[in-house]
């Protein structure tokens, strides 16, 4: 559709920008049905392993968001100290789900 017809380097750069976006819609929806048939999957082993929540994936979770964060005026910080008995990788998946959430609604119903 973009090389339909000559159009500015402008036009080509709103489609762009456009066509990534729905890229990066259709890449999150695939690796969600990804994650909901692993977790289906009986034989899918849910390893539980004791350790600290920051250890465990805090920062490398943190430091994803950070900039999304940023854009939105948000200090993403890690107070006090838990430790949990959790497979470390859904335990991630599960923050990731909390801050994206977060960071998309923040300010609605706020007056923003």
């Amino acid at each position: 559709m973009a090389l339909s017809r000559k159009r500015t380097a402008d036009e080509y750069h709103r489609i762009l920008e456009s066509s990534l976006e729905e890229y990066d819609r259709l890449s999150r929806m695939i690796n969600e049905l990804l994650f909901l048939a692993r977790a289906d999957n009986p034989t899918t082993a849910i390893v539980f392993v004791r350790g600290s929540t920051r250890a465990v994936s805090w920062t490398s979770v943190a430091d994803y968001y950070d900039a999304e964060a940023d854009e939105h005026g948000v200090t993403l910080s890690c107070e006090g100290q838990a430790w949990i008995d959790a497979d470390p990788t859904l335990f991630r998946r599960t923050l990731n789900n909390l801050l994206s959430n977060a960071l998309r609604h923040y300010g609605r119903g706020m007056g923003r």
